[in-house]
C-alpha cells in the first residue's frame, strides 16, 4: 500500500513524444504568414510538440508566441499563449510557476467567456494545485472545469474530468466518492468507445478498490483493464497499468508476479521518458528483490533511483535510495559502501529534520507575532472607536449640509441642462422646418418650370411638325425635300416624347417603381406597336412599394427606351422579350431579341449608343451585361440595387 502511494504522488500526466519533423513544419508555416494570429497558434503548436523531449525549445518557442500576442493585444492569442507556458511549468515541475500562467489565462478567458478555454484553464489549475497539495483547492478547479465541459457538451472532456475529480477523492482518501465518479467517467466512455480512457477509469477502479482492501473486486478492475491494453493502449497507461497491479499483487503475497509487471513498467516509462515515475519502480522493485534475498539486484535497482533522484532534486526519495543502498550493501558484505551510504542517508535525514523543525519554529514565531498584533489591533479598535463617537456628530452636520448643497447642485444643473436641451431642439426643429419649406418651393419652382417648358417648348414643337407634315402633303415637293421635311417631323416627334418622358420624371409622385415599371410597359407597348415587332413582356403583378431617385427613375427608363430604339434601328427582329424581376433588394430588367446580333467590340468602338446606356447605368449604381454575336440576337441585362436607387 506504501507503494502505491509513492507512485500516485510522484505519477504526472504523461503524452507520447512528438516527432521533430512536425514541429518544423509548424515554423515554415510561422515564417510563411504575416498573420499574427495564425503566428501565435503554429508557435504554440509547435511548443506543444517539443514539450517532452525538448524543453529549452519549447520553453523559447512559447514565450516567442506571448510576445507577439502581447504586442497584438489579441485575448485569444493571448490566454492561448499564457496556457501553454502553465503546462510547460506544470511538466517541468515548477509548479507555483504554472499556477501564475494558469491563472493568467483563466482570468482573460473569464472575461472571454471562453467556454472551451475555461475547461482547459481550470483542469491545468487543478493539476498545478495537486502538486502543491492543495487537494480542496485541486477539487474545486476540477468541478468548475465539469461544469463548462457540461455547457459545451463535451463528453470528452467531461470523462477526463470526472476522472481526475474522482483521482482527487482518491489522495484524499474519500474511497467511496472516488469510486462513484470513475464509475460516471467509465460510463461515458463506453458510451463513447473511448478504449484507452476505458483502460484509465478499470485501472483506476482497481487502485480505489485497492486502498479499501477489496483485493478481489480490485484485481477483477485490473483484468478487465488488462483485457483492453492490446486492442488502444499507450506506453502511459500500460506503464501506469503494471505500477499499480504490481502493489496489489505485492500486497497479496505474490512477490516475484509483482515484480515482472513492475519490470514492464520500467520498460513503458523509459520508452516515453517517464523518469519520475521510474523513480518509484526502481523503489519498489529494490525493495521487493531485497525481500525475496536478491541483495545484488536490490543494490543496483537503489542506485538507478537514486540517480534519478539526483535528477530531479527530490531529498526525500535520496534519502531513501540511500538507506536502501547501505542495508543492500551490508548483506553483501561491501562494509565500506554501506557506511558511506548511511552516513549520506543521516545527514540528508538530520538536514531534513532541521529544515522541517525550522519550519515548526517559524510558524510557531509567526503564530504569535500574530496574536501579539491582534491584541495591539483590538486596543486601538477600542480608541479609535472612542474617537469616532466623539466625531460622529459633527460628520452627521456636515454630511446634512452637504447633502443639501449637493442637491441644491443636481437641481440647478438640471435646469440649466433643461434649457439647453430644449432650446436645442427648438434651434434643430426650426431648421429642419426650414428645410421643409426650401424643399417645397424648389419642387414647385421645378413643376412650374415643367409647365412653362411644356406649354411654350411643346406648342412651339407641335406646330413644326403640323408645319412640316402641311408642307410634305403639297404635290409639288421634290424627293429630297420630301426627306428632309420628314427628318424634321420625325425630330420634333421625339423632342415632343422626351419632353413628356422628362416631365413626367420631374413630378414626384410618379418616381416609384410601380410607376416606373408602368411607364415602361406603356411605352414599350405603344413604341413597338409601329413596327413590325412582336412583343412578350414578363412583368409582376405584384410590386414592392420602393420610392426612386429623379435620377434612377430617368435614367433607367432612358436606358429601356434606348435599347428598344436600337433594336428597332438596327436588329432587324421579328421579336422583342421583356422581363421586370423587383424586390425590396433592388431592380432587374431583362430585353431579348432575336435580330442580326452585333459584334460588340467594333460596335463599341465605333458609337456612343452603348457607351451611354453604360454610362447611365454606373450613374445610378447598376451594372448593364450586354450579351451578343453577330446572327443570335442581343440579350441585355441591366441591374440596379435597392440601396443606390431608391430615395428615403
Amino acid at each position: 500500500m506504501r507503494y502505491i502511494c509513492l507512485f500516485l504522488t510522484a505519477c504526472y500526466c504523461s503524452t507520447m513524444l512528438h516527432g521533430q519533423r512536425a514541429a518544423d513544419s509548424l515554423l515554415m508555416l510561422v515564417k510563411s504568414t504575416n498573420d499574427d494570429s495564425m503566428k501565435v497558434k503554429w508557435l504554440n503548436d509547435a511548443a506543444w510538440e517539443t514539450m517532452y523531449s525538448d524543453q529549452d525549445l519549447t520553453l523559447s518557442r512559447a514565450r516567442q508566441a506571448l510576445a507577439i500576442a502581447s504586442r497584438t493585444k489579441n485575448p485569444y492569442s493571448l490566454s492561448d499563449s499564457y496556457n501553454t507556458i502553465g503546462v510547460f511549468y506544470y511538466i517541468t515541475s515548477a509548479f507555483d510557476s504554472s499556477i501564475i500562467y494558469c491563472e493568467k489565462s483563466l482570468a482573460i478567458r473569464l472575461k472571454l467567456n471562453d467556454k472551451r478555454g475555461l475547461v482547459s484553464s481550470y483542469n491545468n489549475l487543478g493539476g498545478a494545485k495537486k502538486e502543491l497539495g492543495d487537494y480542496k483547492a485541486e477539487t474545486e478547479c476540477y468541478f468548475k472545469a465539469l461544469k463548462y465541459a457540461e455547457e459545451i457538451k463535451d463528453s470528452a472532456y467531461q470523462s477526463a474530468i470526472i476522472n481526475n475529480i474522482a483521482d482527487a477523492f482518491l489522495r484524499q482518501k474519500q474511497y467511496k466518492q472516488s469510486e462513484t465518479y470513475n464509475l460516471k467517467s467509465l460510463a461515458i466512455r463506453v458510451a463513447r468507445h473511448d478504449i484507452k480512457g476505458q483502460i484509465s477509469c478499470y485501472i483506476n477502479l482497481g487502485t480505489t478498490l485497492y486502498w479499501q482492501k477489496e483485493y478481489k473486486r480490485s484485481e477483477e478492475y485490473f483484468r478487465e483493464a488488462e483485457k483492453l491494453l492490446g486492442i488502444n493502449a499507450d506506453s502511459y497507461l500500460i506503464a501506469k497499468f503494471h505500477a499499480n497491479y504490481a502493489a496489489l499483487l505485492k500486497d497479496t503475497g505474490r512477490e516475484r508476479e509483482a515484480l515482472k509487471h513492475i519490470k514492464l513498467s520500467i520498460e513503458e516509462n523509459d520508452r516515453i521518458g517517464n523518469r519520475n515515475s521510474n523513480l518509484v519502480n526502481y523503489i519498489n522493485i529494490a525493495s521487493i528483490s531485497e525481500a525475496l534475498g536478491q541483495h545484488k539486484e536490490a543494490q543496483q535497482e537503489y542506485m538507478q533511483a537514486l540517480s534519478i533522484a539526483r535528477e530531479t532534486g527530490s531529498l526525500q526519495w535520496q534519502r531513501q535510495s540511500y538507506l536502501g543502498i547501505a542495508t543492500t550493501s551490508y548483506a553483501l558484505g561491501q562494509y565500506k559502501q554501506a557506511y558511506e551510504n548511511h552516513l549520506e542517508y543521516t545527514t540528508l535525514k538530520d538536514s531534513l529534520q532541521n529544515q522541517e523543525t525550522e519550519e515548526l519554529i517559524t510558524e510557531t514565531e509567526a503564530k504569535y507575532k500574530v496574536e501579539k498584533k491582534e491584541n495591539e489591533i483590538q486596543l486601538l479598535k477600542q480608541k479609535e472607536q472612542i474617537r469616532m463617537l466623539e466625531m460622529k456628530e459633527q460628520e452627521l452636520r456636515l454630511g446634512r449640509r452637504n447633502v443639501w448643497l449637493l442637491i441644491s447642485g443636481i437641481v440647478i444643473i438640471l435646469l440649466i441642462l433643461t434649457g439647453y436641451f430644449y432650446i436645442s431642439r427648438q434651434r434643430i426643429k426650426a431648421e429642419a422646418m426650414r428645410r421643409a419649406a426650401a424643399l417645397e418651393a424648389e419642387e414647385k419652382e421645378r413643376m412650374r418650370i415643367a409647365r412653362d417648358i411644356h406649354d411654350d417648348l411643346g406648342s412651339g414643337l407641335s406646330k413644326i411638325k403640323f408645319m412640316a407634315e402641311l408642307v410634305a402633303s403639297q404635290k409639288d415637293v421634290g424627293p429630297e425635300t420630301s426627306r428632309q421635311i420628314q427628318s424634321v417631323t420625325e425630330t420634333a416627334t421625339q423632342l415632343v416624347d422626351n419632353m413628356r418622358d422628362l416631365i413626367w420624371v420631374l413630378n414626384p409622385e410618379n418616381t416609384t417603381l410601380d410607376t416606373l415599371v408602368s411607364r415602361i410597359r406603356e411605352y414599350s407597348t405603344e413604341y413597338l406597336s409601329d413596327f413590325p415587332l412582336e412583343l412578350e413582356t414578363r412583368i409582376p403583378e405584384h410590386l414592392p412599394v420602393l420610392n426612386l431617385t429623379k435620377e434612377a427613375y430617368r435614367n433607367i427608363f432612358f436606358i429601356v427606351k434606348e435599347s428598344l430604339q436600337n433594336i428597332v434601328k438596327h436588329a432587324r427582329a421579328t421579336r422583342v422579350d421583356l422581363s421586370v424581376k423587383a424586390d425590396e433588394h433592388g431592380l432587374e430588367i431583362i430585353i431579348t431579341d432575336n435580330g442580326i446580333g452585333m459584334d460588340l467590340q467594333s460596335l463599341t468602338a465605333k458609337g456612343n449608343g452603348l457607351r451611354n446606356i453604360q454610362t447611365r447605368a454606373t450613374a445610378v449604381g447598376g451594372r448593364s451585361d450586354i450579351q451578343a454575336k453577330p446572327g443570335k440576337g442581343v440579350r441585355s441585362v441591366f441591374a440596379f440595387p435597392g440601396y443606390s436607387i431608391c430615395r428615403t
